[in-house]
């Protein structure tokens, strides 16, 4: 089955703004060899390299102004994920201040959550709706919830609180063909 983009002549009406819930969705609907056919998901392990560039930006952060050399939290790492991890530390994963979005980084973000990576360095310091004290949640968990969110919050707003706003939201979330129906904010 091929895939579509989410909001494109699919049952799919996301408004204007919502990109993040459309991609929430194509990342619940990818399949391992869909994964594996992008280059960013050809890491042999997320895991580890995420634990690598974790412990340098330990160092780097607890060293003052002491440079920390990079290669020793690599050591363990393959040649391959090397790679990945110079790409973590030395073009970081950015998100601006402020913003709800990611400016960079965004598919390496997306293989390490499908790798079950929950914690990375990212360069800036806001992190939107981000709650220390709630576990983390793997990649396609966080994609359904947030698929999730965006059903009810919308069917609250088109028909208000209550029993058939909830009802109708879990339609639209188990079955996307009926989403047309509310094309357009209809």
């Amino acid at each position: 089955m091929p895939l579509r983009r989410p909001g494109q002549a699919s049952g799919h009406p996301y408004p204007k703004g919502h990109s993040t819930t459309a991609h929430a969705e194509l990342f619940t609907q990818l399949r391992e060899d869909d994964f594996a056919s992008c280059p960013y998901h050809q890491a042999d392990d997320w895991g580890a390299i995420a634990q690598a560039a974790l412990a340098f930006a330990a160092a780097q952060r607890d060293s003052g102004d002491e440079p920390v050399d990079r290669s020793a939290y690599a050591a363990h790492l393959t040649d391959h994920d090397r790679g990945w991890f110079r790409s973590l530390i030395r073009g970081h994963i950015w998100w601006d201040t402020g913003q709800q979005h990611l400016t960079d980084g965004q598919h390496r973000l997306c293989a390490l959550r499908a790798a079950g990576v929950t914690v990375v360095p990212v360069h800036g310091r806001h992190l939107p709706d981000h709650d220390e004290t709630e576990p983390a949640v793997d990649g396609r968990t966080r994609a359904r919830r947030t698929v999730a969110d965006h059903w009810n919050n919308r069917t609250i707003a088109l028909f208000g609180p209550g029993l058939r706003s909830r009802f109708l939201a879990r339609l639209l979330i188990r079955y996307p063909r009926l989403r047309a129906l509310l094309a357009n904010g209809k």
